[in-house]
């Protein structure tokens, strides 16, 4: 039931959204001369590029959703299942029963993992779905397979840090801990790809960001990099394996 409504908000949020571009594509001449004021580097971090950028569908999905919004909502559903998945159940008391079942350790993280992993891309299609809808009920010239490619690799990013989320509860038990550490990374990781963008001696670091793996190749406009979703599934297995460590080596307090 949680992911039916998550379902219905990403879909009413993309559609709201979308129903904006018919509006910015009037007002196209003033808004290219605002955004031609603005820092270069904060339009490109940010998503919108060249000034004309914004009025396209690209662009503007970019800039008003795929760059920021989109990912935040993303994150704020893996971490919220990645934190609950041990230390949810630890913290509630309900870990123990399902311990008490003939089931090693690692099958439980593992298997709490692939509910999350699956959560993820149920959610994924209905966002790749609706944005299909909006892009032909408002006339966005925008390719499904684009949208696809775009989608898919938000949701990895979001998919890594709610791995975050489970290793900080397989090791702490700790559902408020676990939060705190994943948005901690995410937001230090989004900081770090920002900065990358507007200071020069910050750039060499960008790619300690996951974050850079997920907008730098811009997938909405030139497709998914093949290494870039080869960089997410490494990081996610690597901490799907310290996950299991922790969680098999540690005193549970049940």
């Amino acid at each position: 039931m949680s992911i039916f409504w998550w379902g219905i908000g990403f879909f009413l949020l993309i559609f709201l959204i979308s129903s904006v571009f018919p509006a910015i594509q009037e007002s196209a001449p003033d808004l290219e001369s605002y955004i031609e004021s603005l820092p270069k580097a904060l339009t490109e971090a940010f998503g919108v590029g060249e000034a004309a950028a914004l009025t396209t569908p690209s662009g503007f999905l970019n800039a008003e959703l795929y760059t920021l919004m989109l990912p935040i909502m993303i994150l704020i559903f893996t971490i919220g299942i990645g934190s609950s998945a041990i230390a949810g159940e630890e913290e509630s008391g309900t870990l123990d029963l399902l311990l008490s079942y003939p089931v090693s350790r690692w099958r439980v993280v593992v298997e709490k993992f692939v509910a999350m992993a699956l959560s993820t891309l149920v959610i994924a299609i209905i966002v790749w779905i609706s944005f299909v809808i909006g892009a032909s009920v408002f006339d966005m010239d925008i390719s499904a397979s684009l949208l696809a490619a775009a989608t898919t690799s938000t949701a990895l990013l979001g998919l890594a840090f709610g791995s975050f989320a489970l290793l900080a509860g397989c090791a702490s038990g700790r559902r408020g801990l676990a939060i705190g550490f994943a948005v901690a990374v995410a937001a230090g990781s989004y900081l770090l790809y920002i900065l990358s963008k507007i200071v020069d001696s910050l750039e060499k670091y960008e790619r300690f960001s996951l974050f850079f793996y997920n907008l730098d190749a811009d997938p909405l406009t030139n497709g998914i990099r093949i290494v870039d979703v080869a960089i997410f599934i490494i990081v996610i297995f690597i901490l799907l394996i310290l996950s299991v460590i922790a969680f098999t080596r540690r005193d549970l307090s049940i």
